[in-house]
């Protein structure tokens, strides 16, 4: 049990697209980075780039995803046969994996924030953050990244993510062993993405609304051109986030949500 993800942890697993390939890199500025490299190079489907640390971690809307030695974090290349409009749903099977993998791994009860965090008692323990290219009206390739806060203390992270922030360590009280982490994530990615490709999106969301903290409850949503607030009431096909306001449905495909408590 450890930190270090070794070159054949993943020997054995069975799995027939996600993680035939893994490469291992010591320290990046961010495995998205690699990962889109590799898939303009033209690399298999199901590559998955794992770094020990990032120092340019990649967050949504510009932010920066803190990224200490301690923690696991992965980009995975995806070459889905599936219309461009599908590749928001990808994020969020990504996090209901996550969600099912630290279950298994350490039996903690996770929920899922719209649209790519994973929690445990209301504080986030991963995020995921999709790069998609388009060529003509299809996908050429989908990559997902994810990272996971793991083994290290909460004091390697900046003090203002004190309080909404946790590691698995803390979370379960022990240090974790990675490698498992990570075969059961990839076990489950594979099982999700089959089922996508297969045109089991609508299930798959069911699933995502059944662990989701976001649905159900007032919400604040901040998109890059206005700010509202709502009740979330539950996701189209696409993965959209649907909110009423004043009995109007609004869809949102992109923002930041802040769950209002109180209210």
């Amino acid at each position: 049990m450890g930190d270090v993800i070794s070159e054949g942890c993943l020997r054995g697993v069975g799995t027939g697209i996600i993680g035939r390939h893994l490469e291992i890199i010591d320290n990046v500025t961010s495995t998205n980075d690699i990962a889109r490299e590799r898939a303009k190079a033209g690399c298999r489907e199901g590559l998955i780039i794992v770094a020990r640390s990032q120092s340019d971690g990649k967050g949504r809307m510009g932010r920066n995803f803190h990224s200490p030695e301690g923690g696991l974090y992965l980009s995975i290349v995806l070459r889905p046969d599936a219309p461009p409009y599908l590749a928001s749903t990808l994020p969020l099977l990504a996090g209901l994996a996550v969600s099912k993998s630290i279950s298994t791994t350490l039996m903690l009860k996770t929920s899922l924030k719209w649209p790519n965090d994973v929690l445990i008692d209301g504080r986030k323990v991963s995020g995921i953050l999709a790069e998609s290219s388009i060529k003509g009206d299809r996908l050429e390739y989908v990559i997902i990244g994810i990272g996971i806060n793991v083994n290290f203390p909460m004091t390697d992270l900046p003090q203002e993510l004190w309080e909404c922030a946790w590691t698995l360590r803390d979370a379960s009280g022990s240090m974790v062993d990675m490698e498992e982490l990570l075969r059961n994530l990839v076990c489950f990615l594979e099982n999700l993405y089959n089922r996508f490709m297969e045109g089991d999106v609508g299930p798959i969301l069911e699933e995502w609304s059944d662990r989701s903290e976001t649905l159900g409850r007032l919400v604040r949503v901040r998109t890059p051109s206005s700010e509202l607030e709502g009740t979330a009431l539950g996701l189209d096909q696409t993965g959209a986030l649907l909110i009423s306001i004043d009995g109007l449905l609004h869809r949102i495909d992109s923002g930041d949500v802040e769950h209002l408590f109180g209210q």
